[in-house]
């Protein structure tokens, strides 16, 4: 299971001097002719084809090599712009490129694999080898305004992605050039050193977060002349009180000067670049609203602040808000079909869940009209896919499939890569999920809901130190944030050091809301390793299921921690098939592989209507091809009458 046929772009990353495509010159390679601003490979006038912005960014840097080799954390330096990048990934990468020029080219340029050293491009003629990508100048830019197009929505906490809020992505016509975003240092005290070194090192910040909006061009406006005229602008004022710094940053159109976003920032730590990053992580999200590719646009300024207002609303979890936003773009707009994409996951988002736990039949219902409409009008909307999926549910064998189109129909999209992750691996696809997970943090650096879930599909495959690593990283871009507390929390049973893990819950002086007395027991007995107090256990137990019934699925997880198998079984019997949040899907993790060779754990997930989903697909989970499993999943499944939920 996994998704090796997809094309995917992981972020539209930086040249290593941070030139976009658009700027550097076309070149020879061998026989080949490589038109970076086009992203277009050709020999010949009869044989050409298009490659995504990163495929390009690795051309051109293997390239720039001059046929030395390069290892993989040059090429993640320079085309992954330092970010964590997983083998998979670059492997999927380099592969697409050498099928790229096994199609294109004649022999004459060959892409070999130097053995536990990295990669280099091999060129036949001396020519070639001296025709190395260069940056080109700026052309001038016409004065007339880019039109913002449309789909300015988004996921949030506990629905889309199951937890991982989406960011909100709209976007501008690709064939209409260069987006010009100027910043600006708006302070009151002219001359001020530290306003002006805080907008030109944001400016860089910008440039990096953007990701994959390849043809956006962020530049400091305090560093001479601008290029042409700018489309926005950011402006930022910054204000020190002794350690307490301030930023205010606002997002402004250009053309006729309205504010489009503002928010203020403030850190008492008195290290300038902590709050600049986290201007920058703010600035960004809002950016990426307005200016990510999108299947429609609009050109009406009153619809572009709305989006933006809807940008905003998403960033502040008020979906009631957004959704009224929305509804407004698409009475102004009834031919975008990002809007009524960016409607249909508004609707979804501000839904209140029903007493089992499922979106409300009449709110899928309306999603699904709106996403179909907006599939009708445009069927490269990808935001409309994950509307569908989300309205089906995990447990629809087509949602997997939805996510799928909705990936090949907007290939940058974060969001569409974060909801295949989450339904990948509710669905017990845990390896498979992993790919999108990071690939959606690598489109979208700037969102603290893609670091979370890169983090729980790192942690789901037994990868803790990269894990811990990201988290370390998260908690300081946002420093305070509850959502990160309650990651930490639910790493600290696979810390490495129970040790450790028991001294920071003790440390941080836990109460049963933020971390029930059964998982303090496990981190207590896996760093002291005590005989185990079972009544204790099973008071707590109960204690934690009289909170809520779906909690029996964690608490089974809990006493498979323990070591308790049967307990774990009693749990997972009282554990409810109907509303269950997905909570089941924890059981797919390493830690629980003794509970998995039991034929009375497939049994509760043919109870959860799963068995039957992966019949459908005839795509197994990887615990079906796991050692020591005393069933064979296929067989196991065609004795049983098909059970639905």
């Amino acid at each position: 299971m996994g998704d090796e046929g997809l094309k995917f772009d992981l972020g539209g990353a930086d040249l290593p001097a941070r030139a976009p495509l658009a700027h550097v010159a076309d070149f020879a390679l061998g026989s080949l002719s490589i038109e970076p601003a086009l992203r277009r490979v050709s020999r010949g006038e009869t044989i050409s084809e298009q490659i995504e912005p990163l495929i390009m960014q690795v051309l051109i840097t293997l390239a720039s090599a001059r046929e030395s080799t390069l290892s993989r954390d040059d090429l993640i330096a320079a085309c992954w712009d330092g970010r964590f990048v997983s083998d998979d990934a670059i492997n999927q990468v380099i592969s697409r490129l050498r099928r790229i020029l096994d199609r294109v080219d004649d022999g004459s340029v060959r892409l070999e694999t130097v053995a536990k050293v990295g990669y280099r491009l091999s060129i036949g003629s001396e020519q070639a080898r001296n025709a190395v990508p260069k940056v080109a100048a700026v052309p001038e830019q016409s004065n007339r305004r880019w039109p913002i197009p449309g789909t300015m929505l988004a996921a949030g906490g506990a629905l889309l992605a199951m937890g991982a809020s989406v960011m909100a992505v709209s976007a501008f016509d690709r064939s209409a050039g260069l987006v010009l975003i100027a910043v600006e240092s708006s302070s009151v005290r002219p001359g001020d050193r530290e306003a002006e070194r805080f907008s030109s090192d944001l400016t860089s910040d910008l440039a990096r977060m953007a990701g994959a909006i390849s043809l956006v061009n962020v530049i400091d406006a305090g560093q001479g002349r601008v290029p042409g005229k700018p489309d926005f602008l950011v402006r930022v004022s910054v204000e020190r009180d002794g350690s307490n710094l301030t930023a205010q940053a606002r997002l402004v159109d250009a053309a006729d000067g309205s504010v489009l976003w503002s928010d203020r920032f403030e850190d008492d730590s008195g290290v300038a670049s902590r709050l600049r990053e986290r201007v920058a992580i703010g600035t960004a999200e809002v950016m990426r609203c307005g200016l990510e590719r999108s299947a429609a646009m609009l050109d009406d300024p009153a619809s572009v602040r709305l989006f933006f207002a809807g940008c905003d609303a998403i960033r502040n979890e008020d979906f009631a808000r957004a959704q009224s936003f929305a509804r407004q773009v698409v009475a102004r707009q009834p031919d975008s079909a990002a809007a009524w994409a960016c409607l249909a996951m508004t609707v979804l988002l501000a839904a209140e869940m029903t007493e089992d736990g499922s979106l409300p039949l009449s709110a899928r219902r309306q999603a699904t009209a709106y996403a179909k409409t907006a599939i009708a009008l445009d069927p490269h909307v990808g935001r409309a896919y994950i509307a569908l999926a989300t309205a089906a549910g995990d447990k629809d064998p087509r949602s997997i499939d939805l996510l799928r189109q909705g990936i090949r129909a907007d290939i940058e999209l974060p969001a569409t890569h974060r909801a295949y992750s989450q339904a990948l691996y509710n669905l017990g696809y845990v390896r498979a999920s992993v790919a999108p997970a990071l690939r959606g943090l690598a489109l979208d650096p700037a969102s603290r809901a893609a670091h979370e879930l890169a983090m729980r599909r790192l942690l789901a495959v037994g990868r803790v130190d990269q894990a811990m690593a990201m988290q370390a990283r998260a908690e300081r871009l946002w420093p305070g944030h509850p959502g990160l507390l309650d990651h930490r929390i639910r790493m600290l049973p696979a810390y490495p050091d129970p040790g450790a893990a028991l001294r920071l819950v003790e440390s941080l002086g836990l109460d049963e809301s933020a971390m029930p007395p059964l998982m303090q027991a496990v981190v207590r007995w896996r760093a002291e390793q005590a005989s185990l107090d079972h009544a204790t256990l099973d008071r707590q137990a109960e204690a934690w299921f009289q909170s809520g019934q779906s909690s029996a699925w964690a608490i089974a997880a809990a006493m498979s921690l323990l070591g308790e198998r049967e307990r774990a079984f009693a749990w997972l019997a009282r554990a409810p098939r109907k509303g269950a949040m997905k909570q089941w899907s924890v059981l797919f993790t390493p830690p629980h592989a003794a509970l998995r060779r039991d034929r009375r754990f497939f049994a509760a997930m043919a109870e959860l209507g799963l068995v039957e989903v992966w019949r459908k697909r005839n795509q197994w989970p990887d615990f079906c091809s796991e050692p020591g499993l005393a069933y064979d999943c296929r067989r196991e499944a065609a004795r049983m009458e098909p059970i639905t939920t």
